[in-house]
């Protein structure tokens, strides 16, 4: 069996870690954005900052801001003498050095006067005289050290959640006033009116607390029924109803003999405490991220007579003139209406090349504007009929997402419920059949339907979730749908998407022997003019030729050339070209470089990978897990990918559209995958897997349309999903043992008559106790990577590389 305790000494393998956000790296930093953000906090004086963070979860990756939103944004709650108030959502905070950078950041803009922090809602609340501060400079400043701010769309107040707390306490509270009035029963109080007192006292709270404690679960159990489906809820709301009403009979028919009123009061109270626990920390981890209010609400800038105005992208219309700013996507189909600039089709198709468009040339809904600058574009129909709109389903609700909802725990429900009516009727039938009358079988049936409640499993299960997502999200895995990790627990295969998942988003040169070809002249000449772009592949040559020289600027004249390349003008009248081989005068090749007309060199590119990822997968396939990458890029890309990641090429899809990528997942079941993507064509994909996930997040769109979203290294974040779901769910069927060795004992005593409330009282607690500290135990241990589930079956021939007509 693979282990995760060897996968994580891969990771840890390099010989150091980046300074600011502390991953593995060869590196003094991982990225040119880490050192960017590095050299702005201790410019700022705020290097405590990192003394704050030691031994936290890895720290959030800069990133660049949009702030179109800003101008979308309500006026501002005004105080006195110019002096405003806005509240604006944040993503990213994990801990109190968060909170204390976001803050002193805000303190050194002109014009801020105080900035408030609320890590639980995930919301900063600023105070600042609008006339002097820029919103926007603040935005890009916080974005630069890896967090994200957004339009105030978080609820202050989670209802749902809320609506838990105040049932638990309210339930806490009339189980503890039940134990009271309990006890003097069970201590000898017999007859009198004190007794009446304190029985009808029962009664009544015992009604409350079924009335308030118990509405959760038997509406959940009457939906599930309704659907035809059975879960957890079932039988614990079945527990709770038949315990009621056998206690009230009881009360009426025998004076309260048989009466739990007591020990239904701390039932209920225990499985709201399971299931608050179930619902906060996927309720915290959906408050860490933004808030996605869809593709319609996304802002984009549209030009008017007057100028500009930020609008709406479903208020674009056929004819509407739109800027697209870098790493913004174009709304609707449109023609460039500017000079020109890059676009790339990743979101769309998978496909990581940059693509370079010029006046007049047709981009698709979804393409992502690229650096260096904006494009102009004139919108060719109107946002209802826009492409996005079907890559991009409203998000699925969740509130009606429920753990120990899948296919085991539903048989176990049906069994349990089946099992538990069964022994009560049999018990009641057995005790009138031997003659000692209604009274005793009423007895034994009410005793029966107590002390089979799935107490223990109602408060461990939960506990394990809790401890489970707690021990996730401190390693950057954010959970946001509660049956995840039960899914996740019968994962058998994974399918990763290629370009932003397998790969971390920028080109590397494929052939870096080429750069020593060249003389140290021409060396230097090509670093000073591919450190003048921005384009992706004059940044992964100018990241090659870090270590050579620049020429002055007045030895040359680089000109960017829209669409073509980069010229330069030497001081000698020489002149030399980069890019596109057509451009350079080249006959062939990717990226070309000549001087008068003279090839110097010519570059292919790759997509670079993790270091640490080909081990990584390897461990994945060793301990079972079926492994693809499913892709809309090139088959030769994701050809390369596989190569470098060991995987054979019956394992690599290519070509595949957002919708044959969701058929090629269904047509794979009941084979259960989880699948790993990030652009807008994996959106369908998602919806189609046993279970998905996304880094966290590459587009504001995904986290409210999958499971999961990584905020660090993806492929130790999916190791360490798959060790801890499947290691509570081992944990959680070891508990299953305890509880049917509770029910055995309960049950054999009811059956012979003799268990009484008091026992009842004795017995439920203990076993809730011994299910709760064994689940503790367990869970505190090391996680390995456990062997993937055994197959429900084989596809009938292998996997091949498909390329798409």
């Amino acid at each position: 069996m693979a282990r995760f305790v060897l996968m994580r000494r891969v990771v840890r393998a390099a010989p150091s870690v980046c300074q600011h956000c502390g991953l593995p790296s060869e590196a003094e930093f991982c990225c040119a954005a880490c050192s960017a953000a590095h050299e702005l906090i201790q410019a700022s004086g705020l290097d405590q900052y990192y003394s704050l963070r030691e031994g936290q979860a890895p720290r959030p990756e800069p990133a660049r801001a949009k702030t179109a939103w800003i101008d979308l944004l309500p006026p501002a709650t005004s105080r006195r003498d110019g002096v405003v108030a806005r509240t604006l959502d944040a993503e990213g905070i994990r801990c109190a050095a968060c909170v204390w950078l976001l803050e002193r950041l805000f303190e050194r803009q002109r014009g801020a006067v105080s900035a408030r922090v609320n890590p639980g809602a995930g919301t900063v609340q600023l105070v600042y005289r609008e006339a002097e501060l820029d919103l926007a400079a603040y935005v890009e400043r916080v974005a630069a050290v890896g967090y994200r701010l957004g339009p105030p769309r978080k609820d202050g107040v989670d209802h749902a959640l809320r609506g838990l707390v105040i049932r638990f306490g309210v339930s806490a509270s009339i189980a503890m006033n039940q134990m009271v009035l309990s006890l003097s029963l069970y201590l000898g109080l017999e007859d009198g009116r004190l007794f009446e007192v304190m029985r009808w006292a029962s009664l009544a709270l015992g009604v409350a607390a079924f009335a308030v404690g118990a509405t959760p679960f038997v509406s959940s159990a009457w939906g599930a029924l309704r659907q035809r489906l059975i879960h957890l809820d079932v039988p614990i709301a079945l527990g709770m109803v038949l315990a009621f009403a056998g206690s009230v009979a009881s009360f009426f028919l025998q004076g309260g003999r048989a009466a739990y009123f007591d020990t239904l009061s701390v039932f209920i109270t225990l499985m709201l405490l399971g299931r608050l626990l179930s619902a906060r920390v996927v309720a915290k981890n959906r408050r860490a991220l933004l808030v996605d209010d869809g593709v319609e609400a996304t802002p984009v800038r549209r030009l008017t007579e007057a100028g500009s105005e930020v609008v709406p992208a479903a208020r674009v219309a056929e004819g509407d003139r739109v800027v697209v700013a870098p790493g913004e996507l174009v709304p609707v189909r449109a023609r460039v209406a500017s000079l020109g600039g890059t676009i790339s089709r990743e979101a769309l198709t998978g496909e990581a090349d940059p693509e370079d468009v010029r006046r007049g040339d047709e981009v698709p809904a979804g393409a992502l504007v690229t650096l260096p600058h904006a494009l102009v574009v004139t919108a060719a129909e109107d946002f209802s009929a826009s492409a996005l709109r079907a890559l991009l389903p409203p998000a699925d609700a969740s509130a009606g997402d429920l753990a120990r909802a899948t296919r085991f725990w539903r048989r176990y429900s049906g069994v349990y419920v089946v099992s538990v009516l069964a022994l009560a009727a049999l018990g009641g039938a057995a005790h009138a059949w031997l003659g000692r009358g209604p009274d005793a079988a009423l007895e034994v049936v009410v005793a029966l339907l107590v002390v089979t409640c799935p107490c223990a499993l109602g408060i461990a299960a939960p506990l394990a979730y809790e401890l489970a997502q707690a021990s996730l999200r401190r390693r950057g895995v954010l959970v946001s749908r509660a049956s995840l990790l039960d899914r996740v627990a019968e994962v058998d295969a994974l399918v990763f998407d290629k370009t932003g998942t397998l790969t971390i988003g920028a080109l590397e040169l494929a052939d870096p022997a080429a750069l020593s070809r060249l003389t140290p002249r021409d060396r230097a000449l090509l670093h000073t003019m591919a450190a003048r772009s921005r384009h992706p592949k004059s940044a992964a040559l100018a990241a090659a030729l870090a270590a050579e020289p620049l020429l002055a600027d007045a030895e040359l004249e680089v000109t960017e050339r829209e669409g073509q390349g980069l010229e330069a003008t030497l001081v000698d009248g020489a002149v030399a070209r980069l890019g596109a081989a057509a451009f350079a005068g080249a006959r062939a090749g990717e990226v070309a470089f000549t001087r008068d007309g003279e090839v110097l060199a010519s570059f292919a590119f790759d997509e670079a990978v993790p270091a640490g990822s080909r081990e990584l997968v390897t461990s994945l396939v060793s301990a079972g897990y079926d492994v693809h990458v499913l892709s809309g890029d090139q088959p030769g890309r994701v050809g390369q990918i596989g190569r470098a990641l060991g995987l054979p090429p019956s394992a690599l899809v290519a070509g595949q559209s957002p919708r044959e990528k969701a058929a090629w997942l269904a047509a794979r079941r009941p084979s259960r995958a989880l699948f790993v993507g990030d652009g807008l064509n994996d959106v369908l994909a998602a919806r189609a897997a046993h279970a998905s996930a996304a880094p966290s997040p590459r587009l504001p769109i995904l986290p409210s349309r999958v499971d999961v979203c990584f905020d660090g290294p993806l492929l130790p974040g999916v190791a360490t999903l798959l060790a801890t779901a499947r290691g509570m769910s081992r944990a959680v069927r070891q508990t299953l043992v305890l509880a049917l060795a509770y029910n055995v004992v309960a049950v054999a005593l009811a059956l012979l008559g003799v268990m009484s409330p008091l026992l009842c009282a004795v017995f439920m607690p203990l076993s809730s106790v011994s299910a709760v500290l064994w689940v503790s135990v367990k869970l505190g241990r090391p996680l390995d990577l456990p062997s993937a589930p055994a197959r429900p079956h084989t596809p009938s021939q292998p996997l091949s590389v498909v390329t798409q007509p």
